[in-house]
């Protein structure tokens, strides 16, 4: 099931790049839409994101924490249009928020009649990306998104109280990381689209972090 949208709009984007595209506009004050030069578009846009996150390695990682949720904006600059599609270049900040699973940690324990503590872990990533958008359907945009950048991980101690009392110390620390996805954009109105994407995303550096995000929001454009 985890996989099944990021297969789902891979196929997608697959199917949608055989079709021909077509770039209309419509005059201010006019009811009349006709083709126009898509060399001369740029758009800059603002997008505001809120999804769930999967916790996957290293396998503490994805034992003990429970599926998150993420928050995050961006801003970005699509360049005009070629044949098939057009891309752009977006700098994106996201959080995401993982709760410690207390049931799954105690039954991994040995001893019984005890109490654990412990804080959420969070993902802070600020990531540079590339989105190469498909937009041959007039209704849905399919996208492919890579982006290198910045993970900050942090989380707190686990405190085990009990006939054998124990204490993890909790970490934080900062890394290089990576990423790449796919996701839909669904125009609403003039300047106006949603969208839903899911991505992979690890920290490869100083330490090993890797989680699958899935998120959808919505963005604003600006044709200047």
């Amino acid at each position: 099931m985890k996989y099944l949208v990021p297969i789902a709009l891979c196929a997608l984007l697959m199917f949608s790049a055989g079709y021909p595209q077509t770039d209309t506009t419509q005059l201010p004050g006019k009811d009349v839409t006709f083709p126009i030069d898509s060399s001369r578009l740029k758009k800059l846009e603002i997008s505001f994101s809120g999804g769930t996150s999967d916790p996957y390695l290293p396998e503490d990682f994805h034992d003990n924490w429970k599926k998150g949720w993420n928050a995050g904006m961006g801003v970005g600059l699509s360049f005009a249009p070629g044949q098939i599609g057009y891309g752009s270049v977006l700098f994106n900040v996201n959080v995401n928020r993982f709760a410690f699973d207390y049931v799954k940690y105690r039954a991994s324990l040995t001893q019984k009649y005890i109490t654990t503590s412990r804080n959420p872990s969070w993902m802070v990533d600020a990531m540079l990306h590339f989105r190469g958008t498909f937009t041959p359907l007039p209704y849905v945009q399919p996208y492919f998104l890579v982006g290198i950048g910045y993970l900050h991980y942090s989380q707190g101690d686990i405190t085990v109280t009990g006939p054998t009392p124990l204490t993890i110390a909790g970490e934080s620390n900062s890394t290089f990381a990576w990423d790449a996805g796919v996701g839909l954009t669904i125009p609403v109105v003039a300047g106006v689209s949603i969208f839903g994407e899911a991505k992979s995303l690890i920290g490869i550096a100083t330490f090993t972090r890797q989680y699958f995000p899935i998120s959808g929001g919505i963005r604003y454009q600006f044709v200047y």
